[in-house]
């Protein structure tokens, strides 16, 4: 029998840690062709997080936002900007908990009384918002292309803006610009008649 070759495909992960920024956790990774991805260097999504009793109110990053790829020849770079839209805490975000003490006060043989205490109910808000970052522009070589959003935010979600047209962009270096080629338009609309 001939040996067969598992194929092997290694990634190489590298982090840095920015103590200016709150010791914030940024990602380089490496694949196996040599083409470089950056995540988490300017841009993250974040939940925050509360609780009832013993727990505290915190922020935690919930994303690494990727941000460039490299060639592993250097000779292309696609990068990617975002912008920041904070959406406050919703509904859902609350939740109840239910202590239930199943510990009886009396126990005789075939009946077991409950313990007198009851349960003890406890609503609270998971989430004090989210920090989501909303994908701007991709630039590449000779080109772009831009997320355009709408200039008023929607009625139904405070504070969020709809997707209003995509836009693809050449760059044009005799005018030193950037042409608009080709836009996709999204029109928003809402169930119901009141608009929200």
């Amino acid at each position: 029998y001939k040996v067969q070759q598992i194929p092997m495909s290694p990634m190489i992960i590298q982090h840095t840690m920015d103590i200016s920024h709150n010791n914030a956790l940024a990602f380089t990774l490496k694949d196996e062709h040599g083409t470089t991805f950056s995540l988490g260097q300017n841009y993250t999504e974040w939940s925050g997080v509360s609780g009832g009793g013993n727990l505290r109110q915190y922020t935690a990053t919930s994303a690494y936002m990727l941000e460039k790829m490299i060639s592993a020849n250097k000779r292309d770079t696609i990068r990617m900007t975002y912008t920041q839209a904070s959406i406050p805490t919703h509904p859902a975000a609350f939740f109840e908990s239910c202590t239930i003490t199943d510990q009886p006060d009396i126990v005789i043989p075939g009946c077991t009384s409950p313990n007198s205490n009851g349960p003890n109910y406890v609503a609270y808000n998971n989430a004090q918002g989210v920090g989501e970052q909303q994908l701007q522009t991709i630039y590449f070589k000779n080109g772009k292309v831009d997320f355009e959003l709408y200039s008023s935010a929607r009625t139904d979600i405070t504070s969020i803006k709809a997707l209003q047209d995509i836009k693809v962009s050449t760059y044009n270096y005799a005018l030193k610009a950037y042409e608009v080629q080709k836009t996709i338009k999204f029109y928003q609309t809402y169930f119901g008649s009141s608009g929200s």
